[in-house]
């Protein structure tokens, strides 16, 4: 990665730990930044999140330093990450 300036936002990789334990795994990489108000929306469009199946996680990301918890951890939700890092 040539530039880690964050000005082009970063890729995450969302799943959904319901899916997941019912042996289905359900992923799709987003684009950050993204208004807090367009990410629930995003992830029920992509199939992440619905009534039974609302836990995320994010496995992998593109476009950071490797370690760079100001911007989020292993635990941080998507919307977390957005409000943290920009």
């Amino acid at each position: 990665m040539a530039n880690n300036d964050f000005h082009d936002g970063i890729d995450v990789c969302v799943g959904n730990w319901g899916y997941y334990s019912e042996g289905e795994l359900r992923d799709t990489w987003m684009h950050l930044p993204m208004d807090p108000d367009e990410i629930e929306p995003w992830l029920r469009g992509h199939g992440l999140v619905d009534e039974e199946h609302e836990e995320t996680y994010i496995s992998d990301y593109d476009g950071l330093p490797f370690r760079c918890p100001q911007v989020f951890n292993e635990y941080a939700p998507p919307r977390f990450a957005v409000a943290e890092a920009w």
